[in-house]
């Protein structure tokens, strides 16, 4: 079964949750209302260390206070310093998921979402070997759109529905999407650029209403705040960098 990305984080909840219900939900139960989504201006940016002898890409030398950057040349930076600082975390909140990823691209690229989708329902996302697989609390289940098998369609709706934010190589196609982002001349705080895309962008069926990207003097990466409207739905997926280059193992879960 092929899922439409539009629905992206926002709807993961009706891959992970929805289609796991065994019930139908109560209609008359009142709804309950979604604490408000962190924005880009309340979000904290702080700066964590990065290894002795760390060195930004050449990638990465056109940013500076003022500039005007590509879209292209700003993802390839991320790209680059991610690929080089070789493993890490990314802590995600938004109102349909949650969670902490955990990747590394040594020896192979993998990572593992421990997640949280829609209301508070608990799942566990990898991509290790090639493959996708989702668990979402009765065992791991590899992603495999094509089968008959409806827990591996779920479990392939679920990868392409979360991968855009937990991947960390979708960043730099996220980042590329915007044609120029604008670096502000003055710092968010000390040590801090804040790069904000010039105007609404589009991806992967998406509407970007805006995207602030904070990255330290050294172009680690520290925070992404991207406030999204699709069919109608409107949020802000958070990201936050932490621990980059510190050692990550990741394993295939067993089935």
């Amino acid at each position: 079964m092929k899922v439409a990305r539009a629905a992206a984080a926002l709807a993961l909840a009706a891959a992970i949750a929805g289609c796991a219900a065994q019930t139908p939900p109560d209609e008359t139960a009142p709804e309950e209302t979604a604490a408000p989504a962190p924005t880009a201006e309340t979000a904290p940016a702080t700066v964590t260390p990065t290894p002795s002898g760390w060195t930004a890409p050449d990638s990465c030398a056109g940013i500076e206070a003022g500039a005007t950057v590509g879209g292209a040349d700003l993802g390839a930076c991320v790209q680059d310093v991610l690929v080089a600082q070789g493993s890490g975390r990314i802590g995600l909140s938004g109102p349909m998921l949650r969670g902490t990823v955990d990747f590394t691209f040594e020896p192979d690229y993998a990572f593992h979402l421990d997640g949280t989708g829609g209301t508070d329902i608990p799942f566990d996302l990898w991509f290790v070997d090639g493959a996708h697989w989702l668990d979402r609390g009765d065992g791991a289940v590899e992603a495999d759109a094509s089968s008959d098998d409806r827990d591996q369609q779920i479990a392939a709706e679920a990868a392409e529905y979360a991968a855009p934010f937990s991947d960390p190589r979708a960043i730099a196609e996220l980042i590329a999407a915007s044609p120029a982002w604008e670096v502000a001349a003055e710092p968010a705080a000390a040590g801090v650029y804040r790069i904000a895309s010039t105007a609404p962008f589009h991806w992967n069926e998406v509407d970007v209403d805006t995207f602030v990207l904070r990255l330290a003097s050294d172009a680690t990466p520290l925070s992404a705040e991207i406030a999204l409207t699709v069919h109608g739905f409107a949020g802000t997926v958070t990201q936050t960098f932490e621990r980059l280059g510190q050692p990550v193992e990741i394993t295939a879960p067993t089935g």
